[in-house]
């Protein structure tokens, strides 16, 4: 041996020496005698680990390479599996066993003629003859193996120069050891009879305990011995690999656990190990081989030492780091982000859906059950390892829950209408997280909500709470309000409940994750069908512009990438049906929600949501509104409404189940709406119901539920006044679509008595002539727009059609063909909205005619009814002929019946008469002869309904020529008898308190039926606050009696 190697010799044997000085109180750093003759090996023959070492860093190791095997002296490749035991045969004295069996085990030799012969350690140990622990043979000076030198060999064997240039780590050397003295003691017990069979088994149980401890040193400081570059820090992952694969048994990995936790070494030895095996399922995909790590996890967790330890790791749920991060970088993460979407692994494409395009729709399908199968069988992996951490310890519990609730608070970002995918956790682990929480819920989410009263109603106020809504908006509590609130923890003293922590975190998860992935596929979905269109379309223009022309090729190669780019983005699409479309999932989602919905109407029935039954009645209105309920998250009610749209509107199946619960809860929320503060909250509870209506099988419960028939048409009518103002700049369009939901569910509950009668209630309230008024504002003008666009679109037809459209500019030729297609999208739109508004005027006002018939809405009734049958039947009825009109939901001859059906209904009104006659701007006698006589070509209208309206008209004529001749005999009127906005002779003049300006009554209520202000200086003002000015209205009735008089005396003076 040259000076360097003993020197280097020396230098490790003074680092053991160190170790050893700080081991735990009762150990040495030499083993004790293990003499043949006392077989039992004591327990201070342990080698003091270090105390105070310097930290392995945690990162992940590099792994071995999977051919890498331990090698013997010799360089011949030795496997982990030992050959057959030494102890087979006749038994051989006890000092030459031991020699041949720890000569096996070590794979080392004190002789000499042994090519794995050590002979600086012969040296030594020659140098010793006097130590009693050397065991020497008989006959030679040669020494023997012993159990006492056990430690000497493995500090002599690892720091073997030779061992820097070997294809073997020396985690796998001490490895391979472990295993051959495993599988001796095992062939040993069961086969040998020996007289001293307790001290064999002591040499190798001594063997082995020696190897645990430098398996553990070797980690804790790889660089003690001389190992090849490549594989310093790679032990972890051997070791994992030799669990994995069953060449060590799991309580290989209970002892050394146990043994770092003596040293003090976890941080060094053990947790490096847990880091090695979340990074063998970080890279794994859905068609990998993941299975055996899951199946590990679940096996070792069964292992209470195990399952505190994985609590214990600084990884499990680390602070500090943002989303990616977090889900890469902790222990559970990898094991939770293995994905089925294509937005995370690019190869599911490949695999399931290439050039999906061109692929037929039983292929797609195909693939999507595919895929969806291979999705379930990995989430039910993850959903046994999780529930066998959950049962393996309370600690480790609490700790799965407290790294669920952090990964939600650091993905609040992801419920954003724009969420930037690079920064917020991927789709495959936000989803497995919640199918997870949902298979955690099962046992408490299904009727009759048997555990209900333990869900905690006051859960967000508990200071060990798992879930943070702070960021969230509130149902209807300013943010500073919620502060106060949640700040108030008096009330609040028990640990939280099991099933009030999975309830809370479900409903988080299910709206960062499951949920939010209903509502992003819908509007990626969207956006691929506008591509797919445009793509369809540059191949037309490919077709007939670029065919056989220089630009042929460019083209051709435009399409191909964008052709690619279809194909990769509805591969990614079909992915998303393998998880949206998941019947399994999405009925399990159903179930929580139902359950989410009655515990919500319990909260609003009792503060405390307790002590009342699991579907208790709903007194609508409630006379307070619950604390509870106003500071919770208002996506609570929001993920209900969104996950309803999605199945009502996609997933028939699902549709057979039971909506009771949302149906009751949707009606509370539209009956109470100051409960909720987000008027498109409210909205969105309506739009839920409007789905309902086209299907069969849930209007009987949506009719017939006690809450719909009480209180549901009062709301309804509510809900369309007040979406009048929602204070954002888009509020206009959305008042009609949501108008439009609210006329449909009207028309579907009218036919039903319990329900109309309950119309005709509310007809006699204030709120309904608000309802009539914007009804009509509405249709006013959705039938002009709609009118107006159908003009355009002719005019367009007209042009695209013309015999030299194909000679103008390419780029007008597209600007003319987009323009065409805006101006379609419009009308169809508007003309939709305005049938069904028209629709219900119709079928109201036949029932229900006084609120039509009210001053201050007739005249702008009869005006706004004059302007459209002018147009419809009017010089300029021509304009609105267009091709395919059904495309646009144009129906002329229909739109004309239901215009004429409202002149029908009002017609027995003197009021309205007069009213129609007022209307000198659109009022013309042939109109309606003209729209009695296509009513007749059509068989629209019976005789006696024609004759109706000609009865009609003549009795107008008849009160414009009575109009026109108080006209005359009033004269000039003066100007303060004008009413300052219509500018007619007012009636019943009130004066305005807030601005002091005198209006007619029927003019201020008609205004304020829309706007609750002033209009001259735009503060607050109601009806019940205006002043009539009884002066100025005994002015006005005197002038017009005595223009009346002299009006009469001028007439008898002609007469004479």
């Amino acid at each position: 041996m040259s000076d360097d190697q003993e020197r280097m010799r020396e230098k490790r044997l003074a680092r053991l020496a160190a170790l050893g000085a700080s081991s735990p109180a009762g150990t040495s750093t030499s083993p004790a005698s293990l003499r043949p003759q006392s077989p039992q090996a004591p327990a201070n023959t342990r080698p003091a680990p270090p105390k105070s070492v310097v930290a392995v860093a945690p990162a992940t190791p590099t792994p071995p390479s999977p051919a890498r095997r331990p090698v013997s002296r010799d360089g011949s490749s030795n496997s982990l599996k030992s050959p057959s035991s030494p102890a087979e045969g006749p038994p051989k004295p006890f000092e030459e066993w031991a020699n041949l069996v720890l000569a096996k085990v070590f794979q080392v030799s004190l002789d000499p003629a042994d090519p794995r012969c050590i002979p600086s350690l012969v040296d030594e140990l020659k140098s010793e003859r006097d130590n009693p622990e050397i065991v020497f043979r008989k006959d030679t000076d040669q020494p023997l193996l012993s159990a006492s030198l056990v430690e000497r060999v493995l500090v002599a064997r690892l720091s073997l120069p030779e061992n820097a240039t070997r294809d073997q780590s020396l985690v796998n050397y001490l490895l391979g050891c472990y295993v051959r003295a495993r599988d001796i003691k095992t062939n040993l017990v069961a086969k040998s009879h020996a007289a001293d069979l307790s001290a064999r088994v002591a040499v190798l149980d001594q063997a082995g305990f020696m190897l645990v401890n430098y398996i553990g040193i070797v980690i804790n400081l790889p660089d003690m011995f001389p190992q090849p570059e490549p594989c310093i820090g790679a032990g972890p992952g051997e070791i994992i690999s030799a669990l994995l694969n069953g060449t060590v048994e799991m309580d290989f990995l209970g002892t050394l656990i146990q043994r770092a936790t003596e040293y003090e070494t976890k941080d060094q030895v053990v947790y490096p190990l847990f880091n090695s095996l979340a990074a063998e399922v970080r890279g794994q995909k859905v068609g990998g081989q993941w299975m055996p790590l899951f199946q590990f996890l679940q096996t070792i967790v069964g292992n209470p030492t195990v399952a505190n330890v994985i609590a214990e790791l600084p990884n499990f749920c680390p602070t500090g780091l943002p989303p990616k991060a977090f889900e890469l970088g902790t222990f559970l993460g990898p094991f939770l982000r293995v994905s089925g979407f294509g937005f995370d692994d690019p190869d599911l494409i490949k695999t399931y859906f290439a050039d999906a395009t061109d692929r037929s729709q039983v292929d797609q399908v195909s693939g999507i059950q595919s895929l969806r199968m291979a999705v379930h069988h990995l989430q039910n992996s993850q959903y046994g390892a999780l529930m066998a951490m959950v049962k393996a310890s309370p600690v480790l519990r609490d700790c799965i829950l407290h790294f669920f609730g952090a990964a939600l608070k650091l993905n609040e970002k992801r419920s954003g209408m724009h969420m930037d995918l690079n920064t917020v956790a991927s789709f495959g682990f936000t989803q497995n997280v919640s199918v997870a929480l949902l298979r955690l819920a099962e046992p408490f989410m299904l009727p009759p909500y048997a555990k209900i009263a333990l869900i905690d109603p006051h859960y967000l106020r508990n200071p060990e709470r798992k879930v943070d809504v702070a960021g969230w908006t509130k149902m209807n509590a300013s943010e500073q309000e919620a502060a106060e609130y949640y700040k108030n923890e008096a009330m609040v003293t028990a640990k939280p409940n099991f099933i009030s922590d999975v309830f809370y975190l479900t409903l988080g998860w299910l709206h960062i994750g499951l949920v939010r992935t209903l509502t992003f596929y819908n509007t990626y979905s969207k956006d691929l069908a506008d591509r797919r269109k445009q793509f369809a379309q540059l191949q037309r223009d490919h077709a007939e512009r670029f065919a056989n022309t220089p630009q042929q090729a460019m083209s051709e190669a435009m399409l191909k990438r964008y052709k690619a780019q279809i194909d990769q983005e509805l591969g990614v699409k079909l992915t998303m049906d393998a998880h949206v479309q998941d019947f399994e999932t999405l009925a399990k989602v159903h179930q929580f929600y139902s359950l989410v919905s009655t515990w919500l109407i319990r909260i609003l029935c009792t503060e405390n949501g307790v002590a009342v039954p699991y579907r208790p009645p709903v007194p609508v209105p409630f006379e307070r509104e619950s604390a509870v309920f106003k500071h919770l998250p208002e996506h609570v009610l929001e993920d209900i409404t969104d996950y309803c749209q999605f199945i009502l509107r996609f997933d028939r199946l699902l549709v057979q189940e039971p909506f009771d619960p949302m149906i009751e809860l949707f009606i509370v929320i539209l009956a109470n709406p100051t409960f909720v503060k987000n008027p498109y909250l409210k909205a969105k509870c309506c739009e839920v119901l409007f789905f309902m209506t086209y299907h069969r099988e849930l209007m009987p419960p949506l009719s017939s539920h006690p809450a719909s028939m009480a209180h549901l048409i009062p709301a309804l009518l509510r809900l369309y006044v007040d979406v009048e103002i929602t204070g954002v700049s888009s509020q206009f369009y959305d008042k009609l679509n949501i108008r439009y939901n609210i006329s449909h569910i009207l028309k579907c509950l009218w036919n039903m008595p319990v329900h109309r009668s309950k119309v005709k209630d509310m007809s006699r309230h204030d709120v309904f002539v608000r309802f009539v008024n914007m009804m009509m504002n509405d249709l006013r003008y959705l039938l002009d727009e709609a009118l107006t666009k159908l003009a355009e679109i002719h005019v367009l037809q007209d042009e695209l059609e013309a015999p030299d459209f194909a000679q103008r500019p390419a780029q007008e030729q597209q600007e003319k063909r987009q323009s065409l297609a805006a101006a379609e999208r419009q009308a169809t739109s508007y003309m939709s909205l305005g049938n069904q508004t028209l629709d219900t005027f119709s079928y109201i006002s036949k029932e229900i005619p006084d609120p039509f018939l009210t001053p201050e809405i007739i005249d702008r009734l009869a005006a706004m009814l004059d302007f459209n049958l002018a147009a419809l039947v009017g010089p300029k009825c021509t304009e609105l002929k267009v091709r395919d009109p059904e495309k646009y939901r144009f129906q002329p001859k229909q739109l004309l019946t239901d215009l004429v059906d409202v002149y029908l209904n009002l017609a027995h009104a003197p009021e309205f008469v007069r009213a129609v006659a007022r209307d000198g701007r659109s009022y013309r006698r042939e109109w309606f002869q003209k729209a009695a006589g296509v009513m007749v070509r059509t068989g629209a209208k019976a005789s006696d309904e024609i004759e109706r309206l000609a009865a009609l008209v003549d009795q107008v004529d008849a009160a414009v020529k009575a109009d026109e001749e108080e006209d005359v005999e009033l004269g000039e009127i003066p100007d303060e008898f004008l009413d300052p906005l219509m500018y007619t002779l007012m009636e019943d003049p009130v004066i305005l308190p807030t601005s002091g300006q005198t209006v007619d009554r029927a003019t201020i209520t008609g205004y304020l039926l829309g706007e609750k202000r002033d209009p001259f200086n735009r503060k607050e003002l109601v009806i019940g606050d205006v002043i009539p000015n009884v002066e100025l209205k005994a002015q006005i009735e005197a002038f017009k009696k005595e223009a009346r008089a002299k009006a009469r005396k001028a007439r008898e003076m002609d007469q004479s």
